[in-house]
């Protein structure tokens, strides 16, 4: 059933770029190791219980991979994970929907971010901070918040690191990732 729904995902994702077959074959592996992920959690014995949930959100099943950040207007961390990011730099995560269901979902970081000589900044659309970045990846899991981090080029043409959490602007809405 994971090959399916991940075939499914992947046919979708392939044919936006316009690489549908591959999409579809790569989306089936995924939702094939998923499942056996999935099947391997439920067949564990129980577990100690998670850390408090922060205040404001909702608990949920979900192992705690990355630290809440107080005051965001985002947080979506809290109802997701499996979170990555792919090679065009979309942000990619099982997400809990309110009738408790997951779904695969996803934000194009590349259009939501852009380089501001050296910072990262949140624009509604258009950012592509790409452009002048080298070096760019998540935080690893269990160190704190998600972050996404790079070398940005600054006017002057220096690398400059640079890093923003990516729970102060991105938000679960009912499933689906979005920029608050």
């Amino acid at each position: 059933m994971g090959a399916l729904a991940g075939g499914l995902a992947g046919g979708y994702a392939g044919h936006k770029v316009h690489h549908g077959l591959l999409g579809t074959l790569g989306g089936a592996y995924a939702g094939h190791k998923l499942e056996e992920a999935y099947k391997q959690h439920h067949n564990k014995p129980a577990s100690p219980q998670p850390p408090p949930v922060p205040h404001g959100s909702h608990p949920t099943h979900h192992q705690v991979m990355y630290a809440a950040v107080p005051g965001a207007k985002g947080n979506f961390t809290v109802t997701a994970r499996n979170i990555t990011m792919d090679k065009d730099f979309d942000l990619i995560a099982s997400v809990r929907a309110i009738d408790g269901s997951e779904k695969l979902s996803s934000i194009a970081l590349n259009s939501v971010l852009t380089n501001d000589n050296g910072h990262f900044r949140w624009v509604k659309e258009g950012g592509n901070f790409a452009a002048s970045a080298r070096e760019v990846h998540l935080s690893p899991p269990g160190q704190g918040p998600l972050e996404l981090r790079a070398e940005l080029r600054t006017v002057d043409g220096r690398w400059q690191r640079s890093s923003i959490r990516l729970d102060e602007e991105i938000e679960n809405n009912d499933g689906d990732l979005r920029l608050v």
